[in-house]
């Protein structure tokens, strides 16, 4: 959502509507950081129950995966929609990108209970072995606001706020089509909240197989913020280059993260039945499929990085003779980055 928002609006603000998509960034990162602690939790505690043949246990997780989304979600919401204006001038907002940056933030701030709830809804599918439907809820949201964000930025001329608007209503509309899609397979994996309790171990649970999925995702967001901060002394066109960076990173990890997310709840069910022997197969797929993707991104990056920045981002000459050799650099990591992404 970010992406495309920054890819619009560069092209009807200008570069402080992409300063603003930028400052927004980490935060979308910290807020996918616990929606991935939670659905991947929920999804590996689920297929870990399924493989044991304990189906009671499998249904009271999605109950508990659930509340906790619900009550983080409106907890995010409030407290970024309060503290608006402290969280852009933390995440490196100029002042003449600040008026932006904080419109933008405080329109995406509605959007965080659904953002949290479409990746639970999706690790719940796909706990259930159908990553087809996962595909379709995931990917409609993402359409909606492709499809929106050039009607509000540019026929209604809403700017920056007219982006933040098209993300929020395709966040709203992928949850929507997830709970819609859990509750046809309510008879697999029923939503069971009449006399829900929450139980602390099953809880710890969850967090503990996610733990090192959410870290490693939580230091990419206060990675960005940090340099945001140090950038930000130095040159506006070097804090564009570093939200444009990130952004193509996220093309080149999203599969990666893909078959990472894939991988849980096989893994789980084939450890709950005792399947060692598959759960070391899928591993081994795992980290020779990732070990290709990440090899490829990093070529790709290093032949394509002047004409991405050129087309996808319009960078002036000055982030473009800057951001070119940055990314060739930066590319040489990705290997490393892939590895430790599938091995957690």
């Amino acid at each position: 959502y970010n992406i495309v928002d920054q890819i619009f609006v560069g092209q009807g603000v200008g570069i402080t509507g992409m300063a603003a998509t930028n400052i927004a960034f980490p935060l979308t990162i910290l807020v996918n950081a616990v929606a991935l602690m939670l659905g991947d939790g929920c999804a590996a505690n689920i297929s870990l129950c399924l493989g044991r043949k304990e189906q009671r246990e499998a249904d009271s997780t999605i109950s508990h995966a659930l509340t906790l989304i619900l009550a983080s979600g409106l907890l995010a919401a409030l407290a970024c929609g309060i503290f608006a204006p402290q969280i852009v001038v933390l995440f490196g907002a100029t002042s003449t990108a600040y008026a932006e940056s904080l419109s933008y933030m405080r329109a995406i701030a509605w959007g965080i209970p659904f953002q949290l709830l479409c990746p639970a809804f999706t690790a719940i599918i796909r706990a259930d072995g159908s990553p087809q439907y996962m595909m379709k809820c995931m990917m409609t949201g993402a359409v909606i606001n492709l499809i929106l964000d050039p009607i509000f930025i540019f026929v209604l001329d809403l700017g920056v706020a007219g982006a933040a608007a098209a993300t929020v209503i395709g966040q709203i509309s992928g949850a929507l089509i997830g709970f819609w899609l859990v509750y046809r397979l309510r008879r697999q994996l029923p939503i069971r909240l009449r006399g829900f309790r929450p139980r602390g171990e099953m809880l710890a649970e969850m967090g503990r197989v996610a733990a090192p999925a959410v870290v490693m995702q939580s230091l990419s967001s206060f990675m960005s913020l940090g340099l945001n901060q140090l950038l930000t002394r130095w040159s506006e066109s070097a804090v564009f280059v570093l939200g444009a960076y990130f952004k193509l990173q996220t093309f080149i990890f999203m599969p990666i993260f893909g078959i990472s997310s894939g991988l849980i709840p096989i893994l789980s069910y084939n450890y709950g039945s005792g399947a060692l022997r598959r759960v070391s197969a899928s591993v081994r797929f795992g980290q020779q499929f990732t070990a290709v993707l990440s090899l490829s991104g990093a070529l790709l990056l290093s032949l394509l990085a002047s004409p991405l920045l050129r087309s996808a981002f319009r960078a002036s000459p000055e982030a473009l003779a800057m951001g070119a050799p940055a990314l060739r650099i930066i590319a040489l990591s990705f290997f490393f980055a892939g590895t430790s992404i599938i091995f957690c």
